[in-house]
C-alpha cells in the first residue's frame, strides 16, 4: 500500500467514525433525556396520588375527632328518650365507618402508587445511573483506541517523510514501512471494533428506555383506573383525563416517544444522509421505521484497506522454541524494506521475532531445517540465532532464496 492509498483511506475511515460516534453520542443523549423527564413525570403523578392519600387520612383523623363529640351528646341528651340516643348512636356508626374506609383507602393509593408508579421511578433512576456508567465507560475505551491510532498513523507518516530526507541524502533507511503500516491498521481495526461494541450497547439501551416507558405508562394507567374508577364523584377534568388514559394504548405510545424521529435532530439527519452517501447503502428517512436506522446504525462497517505494497513474502514456518519444547507455527512475513517478522497471530499488533535482514547469515541444516543468526554492533552487541523448518525442501530453498535478496 503506497502513503497516497492509505491517507486517503484513513481520512475517509476518521470521517465516517466520527459521523457514526457523533450519531451515537446524541442518541445516547436524547435517550437519557427522555427517561429523565418520564422520570420526573412518573414522580410528579407519585406525588399527585400521595397527597390524594394524605387528604382521605386527614379526613379520616377529622372523622374520628367528631365521633368524640358525638359522645359527649349522647350523654347530654340520654334523657331527652331513646330516639335521640339511637340517632346519635347511629351517627357515630356512620362516622365510624366513613373514617375506617378514609383511613383504609388511604392505605390503597399508597400501596397502588408503590406497586406501579413507584416501582417504576425507582428502575428509571437506577437505569438512567446504570446507564450513564455504561456509557462512560465505554467511550473511554474507545478514546483510548481512537488515540492509539492517532499515534500509530502519525508514526507511520513521520517514518515515510524521515525514509524521504534520508534516502535524498543518499544514505540507507533502516526502518521498515511494512511493520508500522500494520500496526496503523491494526490499530485502526480495533478502534472500529470498540465503536461497534458502543453502538450496540446504545442501541440495546434505547430499545430499554422504550421498554420501561411501555410499564410506566401501563402502570400510571392502572394507577388511575383503579383510583377513579372506585371514586364516585370526578371532576370534569378528572373524567377527561380518565378517557384520555383508557383509550391510551402503552405501547404505540412509547413506541412514538422513542421513535427515530421524535430522537433525532435536523442535524443528526444530516449526518446519517452523509454517511448514506459515503457508504453508499440505501435508507429513504421518510420511508423508515425505528428498526430500519437502528439495524443502518449497527451495519456501519469501514471498507477494507487498499492492498498493501510493502510485503514481498508471507508464509507460515515451524519455529523451534527452545530446549525440550516442540515446534510451533509462526507467520513470518518478509517486507520489502528488508525485515523479517515473525507472529503467532496475524492479528497481533507487535511481532515476536523481528531480524534485519541486511545484517543476518542463514545455515542449512539437516532434512528441511535451516538457521537465520543476526549479529547487533555497538556498545552492547548481540547474537541471536533462531532455528525454523519448512515442510519440504523446495518450500525452504524457496524461503532462503527470499531471504538472501538483501
Amino acid at each position: 500500500m503506497g502513503f497516497v492509498n492509505l491517507k486517503s483511506w484513513q481520512e475517509e475511515r476518521i470521517t465516517i467514525m466520527s459521523m457514526h460516534s457523533k450519531l451515537l453520542q446524541s442518541i445516547f443523549g436524547k435517550t437519557i433525556e427522555k427517561i429523565k423527564a418520564s422520570s420526573r413525570e412518573s414522580q410528579k403523578m407519585i406525588m399527585y396520588f400521595l397527597s390524594i392519600a394524605d387528604q382521605e387520612k386527614n379526613y379520616s383523623d377529622f372523622v374520628h375527632k367528631n365521633i368524640v363529640y358525638l359522645g359527649e351528646i349522647k350523654n347530654n341528651y340520654q334523657n331527652c328518650g331513646k330516639a335521640v340516643h339511637d340517632l346519635c348512636e347511629g351517627i357515630e356508626t356512620y362516622e365510624a365507618n366513613v373514617a375506617k374506609d378514609k383511613l383504609h383507602a388511604s392505605k390503597v393509593i399508597r400501596q397502588i402508587v408503590d406497586e406501579t408508579l413507584g416501582s417504576v421511578f425507582k428502575e428509571q433512576v437506577k437505569k438512567t445511573d446504570e446507564f450513564n456508567s455504561k456509557f462512560s465507560k465505554d467511550m473511554k475505551k474507545l478514546h483510548i483506541e481512537e488515540k492509539d491510532n492517532e499515534k500509530a498513523y502519525s508514526n507511520f507518516t513521520t517514518m515515510l517523510e524521515e525514509a524521504e530526507v534520508t534516502m535524498n541524502n543518499k544514505r540507507p533507511y533502516e526502518k521498515d514501512f511494512w511493520l508500522a503500516e500494520n500496526q496503523c491498521l491494526i490499530t485502526s481495526k480495533k478502534h472500529e471494533e470498540k465503536q461497534r461494541e458502543l453502538c450496540k450497547d446504545v442501541i440495546d439501551i434505547w430499545g430499554r428506555c422504550e421498554a420501561v416507558e411501555e410499564v410506566r405508562l401501563r402502570n400510571m394507567k392502572q394507577l388511575y383506573e383503579s383510583y377513579f374508577t372506585k371514586t364516585t364523584i370526578l371532576s370534569d377534568s378528572s373524567k377527561q383525563l380518565l378517557q384520555i388514559i383508557s383509550k391510551t394504548n402503552e405501547d404505540e405510545a412509547s413506541s412514538k416517544v422513542y421513535s427515530f424521529k421524535n430522537m433525532f435532530s435536523e442535524d443528526d439527519a444530516r449526518t446519517l444522509l452523509h454517511l448514506h452517501d459515503l457508504l453508499d447503502k440505501k435508507i429513504d428517512l421518510e420511508k423508515s421505521n425505528t428498526e430500519d436506522i437502528k439495524q443502518f446504525l449497527l451495519s456501519i462497517r469501514i471498507k477494507d484497506p487498499p492492498q498493501t505494497t510493502f510485503i514481498m513474502k508471507e508464509g507460515i514456518l515451524k519455529r523451534d522454541p527452545g530446549f525440550m519444547k516442540s515446534w510451533r507455527d509462526v507467520i513470518c512475513i518478509i517486507t520489502t524494506e528488508g525485515f523479517f517478522h515473525g507472529f503467532n497471530h496475524r492479528s497481533d499488533k507487535d511481532p515476536v521475532i523481528t531480524m534485519n535482514l541486511h545484517k543476518i547469515s542463514i545455515t542449512t541444516k539437516k532434512d528441511t531445517k535451516f538457521e537465520i543468526s543476526e549479529e547487533k554492533k555497538g556498545m552492547f552487541s548481540s547474537h541471536k540465532k533462531i532455528s525454523f523448518k519448512t515442510t519440504s525442501l523446495i518450500e525452504m530453498e524457496d524461503w532462503i532464496t527470499a531471504l538472501k535478496k538483501f
